[in-house]
Order: structure tokens, then C-alpha cells, then sequence
């Protein structure tokens, strides 16, 4: 492309260069000068030919640089292509992970599980919440208070988690209700190591 602009510069330049040649020769005649205008019409020949090779090099430079831009195009097309394709198997991926999770989820509950179990579940999960949003207004109430609240939860929770743990131990709850109990201990305890 800048090959293309340069070669465009210098054929206006011989252009202008012919006109003024040409013009040069005429009044050169009109003044009966034959040796200087033999001599214009020498400089003028050879303009004109300059004038014709620079034309043609830069029709076929602004062919390369129509080349040039299609192949650029192509190339940024391709490439929103092959963005667009990955953010299709990036959200594909997480997806098949989350997909996953839940599967997994919900092999924990068997389907003769009892529904007060699935209740107990839910209960810890609030409180699991309502810990992590107290966690969040510490700074705008009082630490220490609202530290003290947290930690009464938390010995809530692990007391919950004791009590299920020995229902499960006694029998009292459904078989798949196990893996539940463990998980649902596991979680309130990373809240608590948190």
C-alpha cells in the first residue's frame, strides 16, 4: 500500500512534468529556439516513458494492495471465526462441568430418601447463607457482635451436624441420607475454617 501511494505521487509528478515540457517545447518554437526545444523535446520523450513504466507499476501495485486487504479481511474473518468457535466450547465446557456438579449432587440422595432429610439439607444450607451474609455486613456494624453471632452459628451448625451424625448412626435416618450428612459436615466446616 505504500508502494502503491509512492508510485501514485511520482506519476502525477511525471504528469505535471509532460504539461510543463510540452509547454516549454511550444514556446521554445514560437521563439524560434529549435536547439532548446530539440532539447525539451528529448527531456519530454523520456518523461513520457517514465510517465507509462511508473503507470503500469502502480496499476499492478494497487492490484498486490487490493490483494493485500482481501487476504487482511479474510484473515480477521477467520480469526472472529475461530473466537466466536472458542467461546462456543468454552461455554460448552462449562456447561458439561456444571452439568456434572449437579449430577453428582444428586446421586447423593437416593430415591427412597425421606423428605425431612432433604428439609435438613435445605435448613443447613440457610444457615450456611445466612453466615456468609452476616460475614459481609461485618463492616458496617459492630465487629464484635456480629463475630460473636457468627460463631454461635457456626457451634449451631457442628451441633446440627452432630446431632444428624448420630440419627445416622442410630439408624434414624434413610440410607442414602449418609453421604449427605457428610457433605453437608464438611461444607459448615469449611465455612467455619473460613
Amino acid at each position: 500500500m505504500a508502494t502503491e501511494r509512492l508510485l501514485l505521487k511520482q506519476k502525477e509528478n511525471l504528469s505535471g512534468q509532460v504539461v510543463d515540457l510540452d509547454s516549454k517545447i511550444k514556446a521554445s518554437v514560437k521563439m524560434g529556439r529549435d536547439d532548446i526545444a530539440t532539447a525539451y523535446i528529448g527531456q519530454l520523450q523520456q518523461s513520457q516513458i517514465d510517465l507509462e513504466r511508473t503507470t503500469a507499476q502502480a496499476e499492478q501495485a494497487q492490484v498486490a494492495s487490493k490483494q493485500a486487504l482481501k487476504a487482511r479481511d479474510n484473515y480477521v474473518l477467520n480469526m472472529k471465526k475461530r473466537t466466536a468457535e472458542a467461546m462456543q466450547l468454552i461455554s460448552a465446557a462449562k456447561q458439561a462441568k456444571l452439568q456434572e456438579q449437579l449430577a453428582q449432587t444428586m446421586e447423593t440422595f437416593n430415591i427412597g430418601d425421606d423428605a425431612s432429610t432433604f428439609s435438613e439439607m435445605r435448613e443447613k444450607i440457610d444457615r450456611r447463607v445466612a453466615a456468609a451474609e452476616a460475614k459481609l455486613q461485618l463492616g458496617t456494624s459492630s465487629v464484635d457482635s456480629q463475630m460473636q453471632d457468627i460463631e454461635r452459628e457456626a457451634m449451631d451448625i457442628q451441633l446440627q451436624d452432630k446431632l444428624l451424625e448420630y440419627k445416622q448412626n442410630m439408624g434414624l435416618l434413610g440410607s442414602g441420607s449418609n453421604n449427605t450428612g457428610k457433605q453437608i459436615s464438611s461444607g459448615s466446616n469449611e465455612n467455619n475454617d473460613n
